[in-house]
């Protein structure tokens, strides 16, 4: 009997403590509500060792080096929902292209390297997002009589945010050979990954740190306009292949054919003087990092289920 009784006790429990949560659960989801899917379009670029500013490059943190010969399409979606009256996780997918090249640029040390590269790039990110402002959606997207009321942060229509978050991504860096060829250049090792204990091998699958800031535009009906701007910092310097110094030839053409040699050391003719094994071909000590400019149509999910909710 005391058994019987403390098994009901039990499932009374659980009954109730279910019927509260699935209540606590309706009020969050009430109060919190948004939820939105994304479609973006884009453009992203390489802050990398190739091409960049006419003048040497710079050793630390610099969009100075931005190469905008070097700028390539991206898109990309996202799935984001308030987790707080002014915080939202959102997640997203970005399938882009990066491309290098020292004919870019004119400073000459650069330009007689002459390696160029190019890769495609799929990254996959998680960032939490601070609003700065909070615009609402409403039939119009502004009201002119908006502009007769005394400024304040609460009267102005769109919403700005500040990004966070971590990710990872693939990458593939390509180089042309002399014949016009591209070629996959990890597997050859251009200088001398893996085979030199401080040049480890490194991995195509890398993680990352993006950040940046966005702005969103209501257009009615549940759509908004969004532009996002963003870089993400990386741990590797090996996304255009190039970070040290050039290695021993040899080597190279004794393990992997004259193609590696080729691909290692592309310079021209006059700078093939100086450009030797142990000279400088790219710089250690920043990794490289990559922007992102996206423009995005945002889809009101929680007001497509108001609206299939509705009832008379």
């Amino acid at each position: 009997m005391r058994t019987k009784s403390l098994i009901i006790g039990l499932l009374l429990i659980l009954f109730l403590g279910q019927e509260a949560s699935s209540q606590i659960r309706s009020k969050y989801l009430r109060r919190f509500r948004s939820r939105e899917v994304s479609f973006s379009i884009g453009a992203t670029n390489l802050i990398g060792e190739l091409g960049g500013a006419n003048r040497i490059g710079s050793e630390a943190f610099s969009l100075r080096d931005f190469d905008f010969p070097a700028v390539r399409p991206t898109i990309g979606g996202g799935y984001g929902f308030q987790i707080l009256n002014r915080a939202s996780l959102k997640t997203n997918l970005v399938i882009g292209y990066m491309r290098g090249n020292d004919k870019f640029t004119q400073y000459a040390s650069r330009r007689q390297r002459n390696i160029n590269y190019r890769s495609i790039l799929i990254e996959f990110s998680q960032q939490f997002e601070y609003m700065l402002t909070q615009g609402k959606q409403t039939r119009t997207a502004y009201n002119l009589r908006m502009q007769r009321k005394k400024f304040s942060l609460k009267n102005i229509p769109f919403t700005t945010y500040l990004f966070a978050g971590v990710g990872f991504f693939y990458f593939n860096p390509q180089n042309m050979d002399k014949h016009g060829v591209w070629r996959n250049v990890k597997q050859y090792h251009t200088e001398g990954e893996g085979f030199v204990p401080t040049r480890k091998n490194y991995s195509l699958f890398q993680f990352c740190i993006p950040m940046g800031i966005g702005i969103k535009y209501p257009l009615g009906k549940g759509y908004s306009l969004g532009f996002e701007y963003g870089f993400r910092k990386t741990f590797t310097d090996y996304l255009d292949d190039a970070s040290m110094t050039y290695f021993d030839e040899d080597f190279l053409r004794q393990h992997y054919g004259q193609v590696a040699v080729d691909l290692s050391n592309p310079a021209s003719k006059e700078a093939l003087l100086y450009l030797r094994p142990g000279q400088q071909r790219g710089d250690p000590r920043d990794k490289d990092f990559y922007l992102f400019a996206l423009i995005s149509i945002y889809r009101d999910l929680s007001r497509v289920s108001r609206i299939r909710n509705f009832r008379f």
